[in-house]
């Protein structure tokens, strides 16, 4: 095992050079899902990356990527201050973020670290968004900035929906949220039903998912989203 080299990529064209070593890295590091694949950060990238400047860290050891952290450097408003940021790739499309690393490359995080923190770095905040509580790259940023003696902070992200399975009934489901949100809900129905008949449709055969998946993309893309260009 060698001393592992850190490499800065700015350049875009690189970044989609970067494509077979980063899918390889990924399957290595037994990824879940799409949210740090080579395709979703670059295709975030040309979808939102204007204003900001690519700083993706890739570690090698050996000519071999052991470790890719998706980074952008961009200008943010932090506690009521203008700050130059180094932040994680993604915004609300993104809910699940951190640092690829290869299992077992512990020395990795000390690169990676080394990296981030030395002198004339050109940011006043590092800003790591997205990561659930058992991130591996929250719980080593979070102990190689206590020993750097860095001042840090953490708050809850956005919460990605979900219900838990095992019978529980939609309508036992309502009558845990708030009065406000059901009457919400409510007259999100009723505008639907001045539309045409509403009906729920479960879909079970693979055949029948690709038109489901293009529904709900041309759905998701009939308001505001599809006006500002955000949307899926």
């Amino acid at each position: 095992m060698s001393i592992p080299v850190v490499e800065t990529i700015s350049d875009p064209n690189r970044l989609a050079d970067l494509g077979p070593e980063w899918d390889a890295l990924a399957a290595e590091a037994g990824l879940e899902h799409p949210f740090l694949t080579h395709d979703w950060v670059s295709a975030w990238w040309e979808a939102f990356g204007a204003g900001r400047e690519l700083h993706v860290l890739v570690v090698r050891d050996a000519g071999r990527a052991v470790a890719i952290a998706p980074l952008m450097r961009g200008r943010t408003r932090f506690c009521g201050l203008p700050l130059t940021s180094l932040e994680t790739i993604g915004n609300d499309h993104t809910p699940r973020n951190g640092f690829l690393v290869l299992p077992g490359r512990d020395d990795v995080w000390q690169a990676l670290w080394e990296t981030l923190s030395r002198r004339g770095r050109g940011f006043d905040l590092l800003l790591l968004r997205q990561l659930p509580a058992d991130s591996p790259t929250l719980l080593a940023m979070k102990r190689l900035g206590n020993d750097s003696a860095w001042l840090e902070g953490r708050w809850p992200s956005l919460e990605s929906p979900w219900l838990r399975p095992g019978g529980v009934e939609f309508n036992a489901y309502l009558n845990t949220l708030s009065s406000k949100y059901r009457a919400y809900l409510r007259n999100k129905e009723r505008r639907a039903e001045k539309l045409g008949e509403t009906k729920v449709e479960t879909i079970t055969a693979e055949a029948d998912l690709e038109a489901a998946l293009a529904d709900g993309v041309r759905i998701e893309g009939s308001g505001w989203k599809g006006k500002e260009g955000t949307a899926i």
